[in-house]
């Protein structure tokens, strides 16, 4: 709530523009409230008239964050064989998509109070490269283990990637063929089951890629998932060009999201042109002329579009 001092009462408040989308002023009371539909940081003024029209202004800023975050199990699951008693050293793995894109925050694991680190997580791709790594600070003796990575690893809806740790004292939680037939989903986050790609992997290489199936057993791995913010407009630079037949002009596009990000994604884009005998462009966003005439290029990504003109002439 917003407040001021001195004048004469009662004040009126006015924000013309800048607040996060989600969140509205009162006028009357300087209540800024709601619920940010987007992150990002948002400066804006807000001004406070009094009742003779005396005006103050200040110039302020709220960050708006993503909230919302997304596991495959609750915080409240609990795995049956808490401790399988073995004491060997694993990298254990499970595979994992998700309905979206978005970040992995971090990942998360079930022990035993004999499963002692440390510990570290790791996120591959399935081809075995690694896209980050983490260790466990903190833990308890017991129970969900959670660590975020020091950068969110952006992925891709609909893509197999292994959330890994290594338990360097053995005694792991598993569920034996628990994904054997069937994955475990919840929201947009879907351990897969077995029958969908070989789950519940290992290896006894620590920090390795754990690629030896188990026939679905499940070792009690969960990830921290986050979507990204969705995406608004396309915008293709320059919105109007002209060559000769034969030419080339290059074409970029950038992305704006709801979180007020701007990302160059030239080479993510489906590039088209409205007519093929007039202009070709690659997947680059390279434009070919060939042949005299006016051609739309378009920069298409998840559904979303932008559009530029091309104008073909003759040498």
């Amino acid at each position: 709530t917003l407040a001021a001092s001195g004048g004469a009462a009662p004040y009126a408040w006015s924000i013309p523009s800048g607040l996060p989308p989600g969140l509205t002023l009162d006028p009357a009371t300087g209540a800024i409230s709601g619920t940010a539909t987007a992150t990002g940081t948002y400066p804006f003024t807000a001004t406070v008239t009094d009742a003779v029209g005396q005006t103050a202004s200040a110039s302020l800023t709220i960050v708006s964050a993503w909230t919302t975050t997304y596991t495959a199990l609750p915080s409240t699951a609990a795995p049956a064989v808490a401790d399988t008693g073995d004491g060997s050293h694993y990298e254990l793995g499970v595979k994992f998509r998700t309905d979206v894109d978005g970040f992995v925050n971090g990942i998360r694991f079930y022990k035993s109070d004999l499963n002692v680190g440390p510990h570290t997580a790791t996120l591959f791709k399935t081809d075995g490269s690694v896209l980050a790594t983490a260790t466990f600070q903190n833990e308890t003796p017991a129970g969900w283990q959670e660590v975020s990575f020091q950068d969110p690893v952006q992925i891709t809806s609909n893509t197999l990637y292994v959330a890994a740790y290594g338990d360097p004292a053995g005694h792991s939680s598993a569920g034996v063929g628990q994904l054997a037939t069937a994955g475990i989903d919840r929201g947009p986050v879907h351990l897969v089951a077995n029958t969908e790609s070989p789950n519940g992997v290992f290896i006894d290489t620590a920090g390795a890629y754990p690629y030896r199936p188990t026939g679905g057993t499940y070792y009690w791995i969960d990830v921290v998932f986050r979507p990204a913010p969705a995406l608004t407009s396309i915008a293709v630079s320059p919105s109007s060009a002209s060559i000769l037949v034969g030419g080339t002009q290059q074409f970029a596009a950038t992305a704006t999201y709801a979180d007020g990000s701007t990302p160059v994604v030239t080479g993510k884009v489906a590039w088209a042109s409205s007519d093929g005998n007039v202009a070709t462009i690659g997947s680059t966003g390279l434009a070919v002329g060939a042949g005299a005439g006016a051609a739309t290029v378009s920069a298409t990504l998840a559904g979303v579009s932008g559009t530029a003109s091309l104008l073909v002439g003759v040498p």
